[in-house]
């Protein structure tokens, strides 16, 4: 019976660091990769690297591990994530009857959106970004203009609501 370790990669700094001391090491092994469909391209490339290495020094490849799917499918339901048209809800700004929700492609890590959202599933009027940055400034844009018009309307209501006598405070 050969004896071996399985090394788990992320592709961090140390699991890559784990990965290059065992075969430092000469340790009997084999690695596995869970490939989300949520990474950036840099950690494919990354990842495509570490494999190389790993096929010149030890003739294998690093085994990985992927749903058909992709993440969103398994980890939408299996984890109660909020998702819509494939972006996984992040974050929401509640004004009046209104939901504003930011959200990151499932796949496409760099692709962010913005939506106006009712009844919690009613999503409207997207805006699409290339940056986080970008995307948070417009949820908080629209939020904040949906506000200020609820407050204009609120004060339009009590400037034409007739006016009541003061009541007597309560002691």
């Amino acid at each position: 019976m050969n004896d071996y370790m399985v090394a788990a990669i992320s592709g961090g700094k140390d699991s890559t660091a784990m990965l290059l001391l065992m075969l430092e090491r000469d340790m009997p092994i084999d690695a596995v990769y869970a490939d989300t469909g949520m990474e950036f391209p840099e950690m494919a490339a990354h990842m495509q690297k570490l494999d190389e290495l790993l096929y010149r020094e030890r003739s294998i490849h690093i085994t990985t591990l992927r749903h058909p799917k992709g993440f969103a499918w398994w980890g939408g339901d299996a984890m109660n994530i909020r998702m819509n048209a494939g972006y996984i809800i992040t974050d929401s700004i509640h004004v009046g009857e209104t939901e504003f929700v930011l959200g990151v492609h499932s796949i496409a890590a760099n692709q962010f959106v913005t939506w106006a959202c009712g009844n919690g599933n009613d999503y409207n009027w997207g805006h699409y970004y290339s940056d986080l940055l970008s995307a948070t400034k417009d949820l908080l844009e629209r939020a904040t203009q949906e506000l200020e018009f609820c407050m204009s309307d609120r004060a339009e209501a009590n400037a034409h609501a007739p006016k009541k006598e003061p009541e007597e405070p309560c002691l």
